[in-house]
This record gives C-alpha cells, sequence and structure tokens, in this order.
C-alpha cells in the first residue's frame, strides 16, 4: 500500500470516526498500513495520541527531516527578538562549499534571514541550512549543541544532532516519534511561522525551486512539513494535515523511493 494512500485513507476514516469516540475506546483504533518504511508514525495534534505506529522509536537517520530542528531553533529567535526576518547574513564559505540540495548562495553575498528559512524550507538548502546555524550560534557545531539542547528540552529522548543540515553522521539519529514530538512543538509553537511550510516554490538567483513535498500538491489539506533524503536513511517525510478541527502529524522514515514516500 502506497504511503499517501495509506494516511489518506486514515485521514478519513479518524475524520469519520471522531478522535473523541477513538478517545473514549468507544471505537478500536485500526491497526497500523503495511507502508515499506524503517519507521512509521500517524498521531493526532491535538491529544498526542498514537493511532498507528511500525518501529516509531527505532533510531534512525533523518536526512534533510533534521532542517524541522533547524527551523524551530530560527523561529524561536526570530519570537524572541534575536534575529529579525530582514536581518542579513554574510555566507561563509563552508555554507557555500556545502554538497547536495542547495539554493545556490554566493561566498561573501548578504542574504535576508528570511530567504535563508525559504531557502530551507522549499528548496532544503544545506547551504542555507549551514549559514543560519553560523549566524544564529556563531558555528554549526555550537549550533548542534542548540538543537541537542532543545532535543533534551521537548522529550527527544532518543535523538543525537551533529549539523543543521541532516548529512550522514554517527551521532546524528532520531526517531519517527521524536520527529513528531518536535514537529507538533513546531506548529504549536509558531504557528504563523509554520504557514511556511506550505509554500509550494521559491526563486532566488533566478533560479526557481518546488517544495519537494509533494502532498502540497496532492492533498488540499497538507500544508507542511519536511521532505528527507540521503542513500543511507533513504527517503523521509514529515506532514502535516488539517481537515476542520482535526490535525494529523505523519512521519515516515526509511522508504526505498521518492513515489513511495507519497504516491497517491
Amino acid at each position: 500500500m502506497h504511503t499517501l494512500l495509506s494516511i489518506s485513507r486514515l485521514f478519513c476514516l479518524f475524520s469519520f470516526l471522531g478522535l473523541s469516540s477513538l478517545a473514549t475506546a468507544q471505537v478500536p483504533i485500526p491497526s497500523a498500513p503495511n507502508i515499506d518504511a524503517r519507521g512509521f508514525l500517524l498521531v493526532d495534534f491535538e491529544s498526542g495520541q498514537t493511532l498507528a505506529e511500525k518501529n516509531a522509536d527505532e533510531q534512525l537517520e533523518p536526512a534533510s527531516l533534521t532542517k524541522i530542528m533547524t527551523v524551530y531553533i530560527a523561529f524561536r529567535e526570530l519570537a524572541a527578538g534575536n534575529i529579525a526576518p530582514d536581518e542579513l547574513v554574510t555566507i561563509s564559505k563552508k555554507a557555500w562549499r556545502m554538497a547536495g540540495s542547495r539554493m545556490f548562495i554566493e561566498v561573501g553575498k548578504k542574504i535576508s534571514v528570511q530567504d535563508l528559512l525559504t531557502g530551507i524550507i522549499v528548496q532544503s538548502g544545506n547551504d542555507a541550512s549551514v549559514a543560519l546555524s553560523e549566524h544564529i550560534a556563531g558555528s554549526e557545531e555550537t549550533f548542534a549543541q542548540l538543537m541537542n539542547t532543545h532535543a533534551i528540552r521537548l522529550g527527544m529522548t532518543s535523538s543525537s544532532f551533529a549539523n543543521s543540515t541532516g548529512l550522514p553522521d554517527d551521532q546524528h539519529f532520531t526517531t519517527a516519534r521524536d520527529m513528531a514530538i518536535l514537529s507538533a512543538a513546531m506548529i504549536h509553537e509558531f504557528p504563523v511561522y509554520y504557514e511556511m511550510f506550505a509554500q509550494k516554490k521559491f526563486t532566488f538567483n533566478d533560479i526557481t525551486q518546488h517544495n519537494r513535498n509533494k502532498l502540497l500538491w496532492r492533498d488540499s489539506s497538507v500544508d507542511g512539513i519536511k521532505t528527507g533524503h540521503t542513500e543511507a536513511a533513504g527517503y523521509c517525510l514529515v506532514a502535516s494535515a488539517k481537515r476542520e478541527s482535526m490535525r494529523l502529524i505523519s512521519v515516515i522514515m526509511g522508504t526505498d523511493s521518492e513515489d513511495a514516500r507519497a504516491k497517491a
């Protein structure tokens, strides 16, 4: 069963049954869908109730799901007034040299915090992630320490972060459950900033790139949040969808193709 099809069916089912009935055990919770992934979790945003899961506590490489934490910290800094959307960030050689997905920033140029955030969210820019992490914490290494501090505070007990991008590292891992905790915290704490995750495309330096989250086009109830992929991690996705008063968060880690990650 394809990932999106499973999530969509579950969403419709839970919308029909009503979470209040589920919470009072009047209706049995359906068994987990047959999703070909290393780890999977579906939770209700409001109650935190687990609706379906598979290996949700297994430590796995998150790839660019990492950037959810990078953006979460940036949102906290914005909310605290420590940085501003129009504040300019000077791009370092390290940021400019980053491999993988990029927003194509140039060394020495000054780019706004707003553009860097959009480049991370829409284009999954490794270069933007490093630039913003350096701006906030002085270095990416110090930023990683900040990531771990917030992970502990949020109760992400099975996660360890070594960088802002999600590039492979032995000390960089998380779980589907921890990613759901982080995503729920972001949506709860920063509902206005979170709307950035619904942006479908972004043009920078005359290069237009589209959001890698295909669900934004395939399901109007989906409003975020992030994809990820490396050879080691496989294809990963955290998605959130809202219909009327009900919001679900799903986490899929370690599928074997982009199509399997999000195919209607």
